[in-house]
């Protein structure tokens, strides 16, 4: 039989969600690492000084608000949005927000009043878009198998280590008198860059998600149970062999189909239009339609198999009473793993005269456990085991001779042997009814990813507690800076001075890059630690968090707690310890939290877990406030 496995030519899609990831990660570090422009915009006169001298805090407090209340409107009704609305009409709206701070750049004579709107009212698009954006993306990448979620979160480091880089660069080479005030128009041509490429990547992504539902892999993958289209081979000893899909209507069973008469299809651009423009409940309706009709073809009618004239549609069968189905099935072969397995097949004589029919079995040796007409792994996937069909491109199953059941099935047709492979016709049947998603309400949906919330939210609280609030603060032990800001120079150097702290951005976002990077590498690439490992881990970051507050931190008023580690060194190894593992356990949840889910039910992966991320964010930021206003001494 031919090889039907589908691979991702290029590795195209995998590409794709990298750069959607990068795009999602992009418009909020821009403008967070632009702060300085901001900060010399929002002082033109006329402005408003109150919100001006405080606006970093106003802005972080704006879109992380904003942020929650867009996760908390996307969650309850992302079984109603299409693809569309929750990727790419959002993403349009932010390139044009990026477009609109590229002429905030070029446009000198608006008024700090004027800017600060206009920055407050971008930023709260940016995090209602934002929501939906990551969700959204996130549920794309959890069609495809794992290591296309680490893609996407790959993506969000590579965008986060581009920006502090960028912004290192740019401040090492342009030089700096110590005596002197930059101006909005010295800090505007690289603001007026960022947001420029920023705005760039983003058309850029949004062409390459309008690419990625036409890519074959992708529809093999994503396209409901019941409508996915793998090729199976149907022979016959007459006609010969002929390839055809099972995504569509097909004549009614036990109606012969005439030589060389094509099954309607879904075509590639239908296929497209379909994931972009159909809400999740729409696909889940039309995929389990699509399914029973399909596999209603795969058995005998009553006409042509008296043995079985009363057995109804397996498919609706199964759905409605998934025990039945040693009852309907009576003798069929069991494999080792005490599922069913087999393949129908029929020969009859040309004079109508019946024979006993073929064994239905697995073919001998073949490692698979599926099969045409039953229950197979797909069945286990909502209990968190990965699927394999990757890892077997041959699966298949054929008859096997002495074993199992033999009947005799009368007909006058030609001998036919339909063969599916294992991958698709467990997703078709398997699903019992528990697992269906309209049975599956986003309570259950919380039920099953309550500890990986847990770990998201412990985890993202505990980065945002100290980073940017507390890393931003530190100084070189070697700069002489009491208070905030820490000089300029050194006699040590730059590195010591003003660029110290950009340094320790990069820094950080390097290493929680790296995290991601090996969270791709085994054994975690297969499989995450354990729940109670992952919750552990999480906890023993907080310490790595609190040392931090020990080292040299500078602020406006005297800082409260003692210096303990008196050589850079320590600060610089406790930030790229924490920016390894918040992005090694970022992209353990992103990569394996799907898998806590139905497959059918992954959608809702990504908005829940990303709604965990931003509480945990929202949560870290209000905690960094509180905290270093109490950790300085106050007059």
């Amino acid at each position: 039989m031919p090889d039907t496995h589908l691979s991702d030519r290029w590795r195209l899609a995998w590409w794709i969600m990298l750069l959607q990831g990068l795009a999602s990660s992009i418009p909020w570090n821009v403008f967070l690492f632009e702060s300085e422009f901001f900060t010399l915009r929002t002082h033109q006169e006329p402005t408003q000084l109150q919100l001006a001298d405080n606006f970093e805090t106003v802005e972080l407090l704006v879109v992380q608000t904003t942020m929650v209340i867009g996760f908390m409107l996307y969650v309850p009704f992302q079984d109603h949005l299409s693809m569309d609305l929750q990727v790419l009409h959002p993403q349009i709206v932010t390139l044009a927000t990026m477009i609109l701070a590229v002429v905030m750049t070029v446009a000198p004579h608006w008024s700090g009043t004027v800017v600060i709107w206009l920055s407050l009212a971008s930023q709260a698009v940016l995090g209602l878009t934002n929501a939906t954006i990551c969700g959204g993306i996130m549920s794309m990448a959890s069609w495809l198998p794992s290591p296309y979620v680490q893609g996407m979160s790959l993506g969000i480091g590579w965008g986060n280590v581009g920006v502090a880089a960028l912004s290192f660069v740019t401040l090492w080479a342009t030089p700096r008198n110590p005596h002197a005030v930059p101006s909005p128009a010295d800090v505007a041509p690289a603001a007026f860059a960022y947001f420029l490429g920023s705005a760039l990547v983003l058309a850029l992504s949004i062409g390459a998600y309008l690419l990625f539902f036409y890519l074959p892999y992708v529809q093999h993958h994503s396209l409901p149970p019941g409508m996915q289209q793998p090729p199976f081979q149907v022979h016959s000893e007459v006609h010969g062999t002929q390839e055809r899909s099972a995504a569509v209507a097909t004549p009614a069973a036990g109606t012969p189909t005439p030589p060389g008469t094509p099954i309607p299809s879904l075509s590639r651009k239908d296929s497209a239009n379909f994931l972009r423009s159909k809400s999740f409940s729409e696909r889940s309706r039309h995929g389990a339609m699509s399914a029973e009709a399909s596999q209603e073809q795969l058995l005998p009618s009553p006409s042509s198999s008296p043995m079985l004239g009363g057995l109804p549609p397996l498919a609706t069968s199964l759905k409605r009473n998934p025990s039945a189905a040693d009852g309907m099935l009576g003798g069929l072969h069991r494999d080792s793993s005490g599922q069913l397995g087999g393949q129908l097949s029929r020969e009859g004589s040309q004079h109508g005269r019946g024979v006993a029919g073929e064994a239905l079995g697995p073919r001998p040796g073949s490692s698979s456990s599926l099969l045409s007409l039953g229950v197979g792994p797909q069945l286990a996937e909502g209990n968190g085991i990965e699927e394999e069909e990757a890892s077997h491109p041959d699966r298949s199953w054929h008859g096997s001779e002495g074993a199992g059941l033999r009947q005799p099935l009368l007909s006058s047709e030609p001998s036919q042997k339909l063969s599916v492979p294992a991958s698709h016709a467990s997703d078709a049947l398997a699903e019992p009814s528990s697992c269906l998603p309209e049975d599956m309400g986003i309570g259950s949906t919380l039920r099953l990813l309550f500890w990986w919330n847990v770990v998201a939210i412990l985890s993202a609280s505990v980065s945002l507690t100290v980073f940017p609030g507390v890393t931003s603060a530190l100084c070189s032990i070697r700069n002489d800076a009491v208070t905030a800001p820490c000089t300029p120079t050194s006699p040590a150097g730059r590195l010591f001075g003003d660029l110290f702290v950009p340094f320790g951005f990069v820094l950080f976002n390097g290493c929680d890059l790296l995290g991601r990077v090996v969270a791709g590498l085994p054994p975690w690439d297969q499989k995450p630690p354990s729940m109670v490992a992952m919750v552990l881990y999480t906890i023993a970051r907080i310490p790595i968090a609190a040392v931090l507050l020990f080292c040299n931190v500078v602020t406006s008023l005297p800082w409260r707690l003692p210096l303990k580690f008196r050589s850079d060194w320590w600060p610089l190894g406790f930030l790229a310890l924490l920016g390894f593992t918040g992005g090694h356990l970022q992209s353990l949840l992103y990569m394996h939290s799907p898998q806590a889910l139905p497959r059918q039910m992954r959608d809702r992966c990504g908005p829940v877990i990303n709604f965990a991320l931003t509480l945990g964010y929202t949560a870290g930021s209000f905690i960094s406030f509180f905290m270093m206003s109490a950790l300085q001494e106050h007059r």
